[in-house]
């Protein structure tokens, strides 16, 4: 009969022409917004070059899209709660920072042997990086890195 079928679910993600409208004029300071973004994770690994952090970065030749600043904390690996406490202590600090991925998918589907993915998600942590921080929450945000990671 020609109807289609699905086999799983799904979503319609089309933009109204109102979101699309937005879209359009947020085109013209893409660029801005790129090089804010820039500054920021530059003051960002500033803080971090000491530390024993993985930070973000690009290969040779490549510029990073930096649409979120996700580090690596290693020596949090063998702790289960050691980022929840790291989390606590920035939100203490009016600091917003997150977990990249709430849960990893492969602990919904019941399987495990995925060491990678479990390593990361007790040692990876996103902080702030929008263009509309001021130059004063980059501050806060650098001084607290400094002071919380040390």
């Amino acid at each position: 009969d020609g109807a289609a079928t699905l086999d799983r679910s799904s979503s319609n993600y089309k933009l109204t022409d109102l979101q699309a409208a937005l879209g359009l004029s947020q085109l013209g300071r893409f660029q801005f917004f790129q090089d804010r973004r820039c500054v920021m994770a530059a003051t960002y690994r500033e803080a971090l070059s000491s530390k024993a952090v993985v930070c973000p970065s690009a290969p040779p030749g490549r510029t990073h899209g930096y649409y979120r600043f996700v580090m690596r904390l290693p020596q949090l690996g063998t702790d289960p709660e050691g980022l929840l406490r790291l989390l606590r202590t920035f939100e203490q600090k009016g600091i917003s920072c997150r977990k990249p991925v709430f849960r990893p998918l492969h602990l919904y589907l019941g399987q495990t042997g995925f060491p990678n993915s479990d390593e990361a998600d007790r040692t990876a942590l996103s902080i702030p990086l929008y263009p509309g921080l001021t130059d004063d929450e980059v501050l806060q945000i650098h001084q607290s890195l400094t002071e919380i990671l040390s």
